[in-house]
């Protein structure tokens, strides 16, 4: 019995791409994009994107990392708080 070959399904570029230049200095960057009409991101109404890469201070978005430690610290603490009320009440 023959075995039927796999086939990879044909990958399409995306046609309807936008590119938009950042503005500001290394310390504080960001980009505006204002879509028309059947660019990417039209809302049926005008809309304005602004995308912050870079911001003065402290990081403006924390890293994915800091806020999966804040949750693991608060789940750990959250579990010592409840086994400690359960050894009291026993």
């Amino acid at each position: 019995m023959r075995r039927p070959t796999r086939r990879t399904p044909r990958l399409t570029p995306p046609t309807n791409i936008a590119f938009v230049d950042e503005i500001g200095t290394d310390a504080n960057n960001y980009a505006i994009y204002i879509p028309a009409q059947g660019q990417p991101g039209w809302a049926g109404a005008p809309i304005t994107y602004v995308f912050i890469s870079d911001g003065p201070g402290p990081a403006v978005v924390p890293e994915p990392i800091t806020l999966a430690g804040f949750g693991l610290l608060s789940l750990l603490g959250g579990a010592r708080f409840g086994l400690g009320r359960m050894r009291r009440k026993a």
